[in-house]
């Protein structure tokens, strides 16, 4: 028999939950009667019949991504987990729990819920591929931590995972470097800025973090640092017991690695464009004006008496 304490603690949670579970069940009721249904061994898949070529194609994806991101974690969550796939901008606020207003993204995942939801015309900078496995994730990420982490290590690790190209977010952590300085870790600990841009750039920069986490202390660190954080570690205290530096430390030794792309910088204004435009026309240039005096050079020396001889049958 259980403790009462253990009781009572699951019905606080069960309550807790009550709310959300209500307001999806209510204001996704609409769209769900319209909606189909794929499965996979750990996902359930709602889609609208005309988007069902890209639901099998995530489908067709979503496990292998499971076992990939499972790969780095103590435990893994067996789910099953609900993927929404919406079709605007009205469903995807449709689709998410009650009272949710995350209008920008192209994905939002819900742990508590095991729920992720998609939004299909969104142009956003990762693809949909590369959003599902960001919002995956976070699922498997958050259902087995007890506390949860900053708000850059949960996405830094969810790009980190999903494999997207960092090279291309450098220009625009260069330049805010060589600027501003880059965003402190601790003010996106909770939140990221309002702004576009701005959030491009925590983005951006959660990113490389983690990557510099794990180029420098090595995937089997990485791993033994979450399983810290899920035994309800926090990560600063993780940190200093599973990788060796405090927070503080590592975050200078990481921005010590931006001055490596410092000649990115000069590619982000307008005045470095052109330079570097001028620079290429005066190569080219240079390269023009040798070819033509080699040609005059040679058109300028005597002419062979054999030439002829050489290229004609000969005569006997």
């Amino acid at each position: 028999m259980e403790p009462v304490q253990s009781v009572r603690s699951r019905a606080l949670c069960l309550l807790r939950l009550l709310p959300f579970v209500l307001g999806l069940a209510v204001s996704t009721a609409a769209s769900a009667e319209e909606m189909v249904s794929l499965s996979t061994s750990h996902f359930d898949f709602r889609f609208f019949e005309e988007h069902r070529k890209v639901a099998d194609n995530l489908a067709a994806r979503a496990e292998e991504v499971r076992k990939r991101h499972c790969a780095l974690l103590p435990r893994c969550d067996e789910g099953p987990f609900l993927v929404r796939i919406a079709r605007d901008e009205k469903e995807f606020l449709e689709l998410q729990p009650y009272e949710a207003h995350i209008d920008w993204a192209a994905g939002v995942a819900y742990a508590e819920l095991s729920l992720v939801v998609l939004r299909i015309d969104k142009d956003m900078l990762l693809t949909l591929d590369e959003t599902f496995e960001h919002e995956v994730s976070h699922l498997l990420l958050l259902r087995i931590l007890p506390k949860r982490p900053p708000r850059w290590f949960i996405e830094g690790l969810a790009i980190h995972h999903a494999g997207q190209d960092l090279l291309q977010k450098l220009e625009t952590v260069s330049a805010a470097a060589f600027a501003d300085g880059p965003l402190p870790l601790d003010e996106l600990d909770e939140s990221f800025p309002s702004t576009p841009g701005g959030r491009e750039l925590a983005y951006a920069q959660s990113g490389l973090v983690v990557a510099y986490m794990q180029s420098r202390f090595g995937s089997k660190a990485l791993a033994n640092l979450i399983a810290a954080l899920s035994n309800g570690m926090r990560l600063p205290d993780a940190m200093t017991k599973v990788l060796g530096i405090t927070l503080a430390g590592f975050e200078e030794d990481w921005k010590g690695t931006l001055s490596r792309f410092a000649w990115l910088k000069g590619l982000t204004d307008s005045w470095g464009m052109w330079f570097a435009l001028t620079l290429l026309f005066l190569a080219a240039l240079a390269v023009r004006l040798v070819r033509i005096r080699r040609r005059r050079a040679l058109l300028s020396e005597p002419a062979d008496a054999d030439w002829e001889y050489r290229r004609q049958p000969r005569q006997d």
